[in-house]
């Protein structure tokens, strides 16, 4: 009899595991996609634009290295200035992408993507590849963004 009861708890367990396991990557996935998601409307954005929301912008490329504000009032406003142009394109050559120095729709997507939070440029160096072609199996694939679960 206690064979049973423990039998059908395990198997309960089981279905249950298996019905809200995929529903929990869905609602991580989908925080994480929209974590981003400001930054598309301000793509077309380009120096001399005073967009709302380019201060969002300009944290981000903070965030990650790219902008070194010591006045906090220049990541505060929304004016595309020439230190937020400068920082688009360093950004734009870090990841392969066509150097324009305008939120494009390439770059705006790269900037959606979740990323790890850790910065690209630390004290002015990075250890990205920085126009370089990109390394198909290097030891640090910084840019990598497929995860495998292996679910024994």
């Amino acid at each position: 009899m206690a064979s049973k009861a423990l039998s059908s708890i395990i198997t309960i367990s089981t279905l249950l595991l298996i019905i809200l396991l995929p529903l929990q990557f869905q609602l991580v996935s989908s925080s994480n996609s929209s974590a981003f998601e400001f930054v598309k409307n301000l793509q077309g954005s380009q120096k001399g634009d005073h967009v709302q929301g380019l201060h969002q912008i300009k944290e981000y490329l903070e965030k990650f290295g790219y902008l070194n504000h010591n006045n906090k009032t220049d990541t505060d406003d929304d004016y595309f200035d020439k230190s937020l142009e400068s920082a688009i394109k360093t950004y734009q050559l870090n990841y392969n992408l066509k150097v324009s120095g305008y939120l494009d729709a390439e770059t705006v997507s790269e900037m959606m993507v979740s990323r790890c939070g850790m910065a690209d440029i630390v004290n002015g160096s990075t250890r990205m590849q920085s126009g370089k072609k990109k390394q198909k199996h290097g030891r640090h694939s910084h840019g990598s963004r497929k995860i495998k679960f292996i679910i024994n």
